[in-house]
This record gives C-alpha cells, sequence and structure tokens, in this order.
C-alpha cells in the first residue's frame, strides 16, 4: 500500500472513530427503549409491501413487485438491510414503472443458507435467475453499497440485460485498503452483533450510515436492532459478516470500461462507509456516467434523504428512456 493509501484510509478510521465518540458525547450513553422484538425475519414489517417469493438455486427469495409497464427498475439494498429501505423510492416510482425490489440471500425475509458464497458475483447470479423466473429481458439496475457492487457485477457478466445502472454509494471501484479492511475484520465479528448493548447499537447505526435523523432513518435503526430477537439471527449475522469482507475486497476497476449501459452514480456528500473517491473513479471509468452529490447525505441517501434521491433518480429515468 502507498503512503498516501495508508494516510488515506487512516484519516477515513479516524473521523469515523471521532464522530462516534461525538455521538457518545451527545446522547449522554443512553439508547431508547428496545423496539418490539421478532420471533422471526417474517415478522418484519415491510410497511404495506406485499411480499412474494421465488426459489432460485436452491435459496428462497423474498421480493417485492409494484407498478406495470415494460420499463422495470430492480433495486438493490445494502449489506445488514433489507428491501424496505425503497418503500419511498417503490412509491415514487410506481405509477410509472414496474419495480422490483429484492431481499437478497442473508438478508431480510430471504433464506440465509450457510453454505451460500456471499460475494457480490453470486449476488448477481441469483439476481440473473431471478429475472428468468420473472422473464424479464432487460431492466434498470439500482444498488446501495454491496447492492452496488452487485447490479455492476451483473451489467459486467451480462450487459444484454441492462437497460440503465444507478449506482449509489456503491462498492466495487477498488478494494479497500488492506489496513481497512483488517480493521473491519477485527472489529466486525459475528459476536460482536449478538452481544453488542442495543443504545451502542443503534448509536454506531446512525453515526456510520447517516448524517441527519428523520422517520425513515429512525424506522431503519430500530429495524436494524429488532432483528436480533429473531431465531434467525445467528445465520443473519454469519451471512453480514462475509458480505463486508468478500465487498471491502472485491475489486472491479480493471472492468469499468466495459460498461455500456447509460450510468447515474449517486453518493452521499458524507458518506463514512464508502468513500467519495469510489464514486468519482465510478464516474471517470464508466463511459458516458454521469455523477451526482448529495450534499450532507450519508450513506444511504434513499432512506436519508429519498425526496432529493427520488428527484434525481426520476429525471435520469426520465432522460434516457430511450434506451432499450
Amino acid at each position: 500500500m502507498s503512503s498516501a493509501s495508508r494516510w488515506s484510509s487512516s484519516r477515513q478510521l479516524a473521523g469515523a472513530a471521532a464522530a462516534l465518540l461525538a455521538a457518545l458525547l451527545a446522547a449522554g450513553c443512553a439508547g431508547a427503549a428496545p423496539g418490539r422484538p421478532i420471533r422471526t425475519y417474517r415478522d418484519l414489517d415491510y410497511g404495506g409491501l406485499k411480499e412474494r417469493y421465488a426459489k432460485i438455486d436452491g435459496v428462497t427469495v423474498c421480493y417485492v413487485d409494484e407498478g406495470a409497464g415494460e420499463d422495470v427498475v430492480v433495486l438493490l439494498h445494502p449489506m445488514a438491510s433489507t428491501l424496505k429501505v425503497w418503500r419511498p423510492t417503490i412509491l415514487a416510482l410506481r405509477d410509472r414503472h414496474r419495480v422490483i425490489a429484492i431481499d437478497l440471500p442473508g438478508h431480510g425475509k430471504s433464506a440465509k443458507p450457510r453454505t451460500f458464497r456471499y460475494h457480490p458475483e453470486t449476488f448477481a447470479r441469483v439476481v440473473h435467475r431471478l429475472l428468468d423466473h420473472l422473464r424479464l429481458q432487460r431492466v434498470t439496475l439500482v444498488g446501495n453499497s454491496n447492492g452496488g457492487a452487485t447490479v455492476l457485477a451483473l451489467a459486467l457478466r451480462h450487459p444484454e440485460r441492462v437497460r440503465r445502472l444507478v449506482l449509489v454509494d456503491a462498492a466495487g471501484a477498488r478494494a479497500f485498503p488492506q489496513l481497512q479492511r483488517d480493521f473491519v475484520s477485527s472489529t466486525f465479528t459475528a459476536r460482536h452483533l449478538r452481544t453488542v448493548v442495543p443504545w451502542l447499537l443503534r448509536l454506531s447505526v446512525r453515526v456510520l450510515m447517516f448524517v441527519a435523523r428523520n422517520p425513515y432513518t429512525e424506522e431503519y435503526v430500530e429495524d436494524f436492532v429488532r432483528q436480533r430477537t429473531a431465531r434467525e439471527f445467528d445465520d443473519w449475522a454469519r451471512a453480514q459478516v462475509r458480505v463486508v469482507r468478500a465487498v471491502m475486497a472485491w475489486d472491479a476497476s480493471a472492468r469499468l470500461g466495459q460498461v455500456r449501459a447509460p450510468t447515474l452514480v449517486v453518493h452521499g456528500e458524507r458518506d463514512r462507509a464508502v468513500p467519495r473517491d469510489f464514486a468519482e473513479r465510478l464516474a471517470r471509468a464508466i463511459p458516458g456516467a454521469r455523477l451526482v452529490v448529495l450534499k450532507g447525505v450519508g450513506h444511504m441517501p434513499e432512506v436519508e434523504a429519498p425526496a432529493a434521491f427520488n428527484r434525481e433518480v426520476g429525471a435520469f429515468l426520465e432522460a434516457t428512456r430511450w434506451a432499450r
């Protein structure tokens, strides 16, 4: 690793630590009361979205399918999340588009097999086969973080299936520095996810994922904490550890010039999980890609700033409606 890379990695870790310390002091080490427990992940409330299920390569995959029409938009969530993060986007787009949001294996209401390879390339294969199951030929793919790496992997492996591409605070533009990967591997473990006290877990999620707070971010945080009461939690935790290690090491930089679909790159200005240079690299390397940086926003714009995010995505879909 170059000295510049080590400095950048150390600075990012120090910044995240400082932000967490500031939040701890502001919170006075006090957390909200625990959310309503769930017995199983299928008890999670998806806000009126109707879940559907398909068996893909022996793995049960949960998805929602809203709206109608030939212009199909497929949404993929970040790691440790569920398709519910896209609810404001689904509601905004479904009048003019058919919108499909997926719980990737290991997440939400999908199965969490211990033998599954939790990796962007494997997730991409599952999404591709779900498209086959639904008899969909060409779709617009939207992915956040690990979901962004997954849609990028699918666009590179099956460009004929991709009409447009939206990469949201996406991984994959380069591998994370080894120093940062080692730090995450030593601190982000299944045991930690099981044993960390709820108020600290809430605080950590708020600090790492978001800048501002709104009803969507608070609901996301409570759902995250609530998952620990589900009987499948240990399998979920093991899956998340494997996802974060795989996605931090995944590097598609040498192949980005092969992307041919019209591409929008969206990044939160104050993302503490994926550095802004990832978005800049994607926008430079993908032919014709456009970069939008949302000011004062963290890692999940679709949750923290849904109105601004949906405006950008809606404008991009309209401007590229010619894409076939």
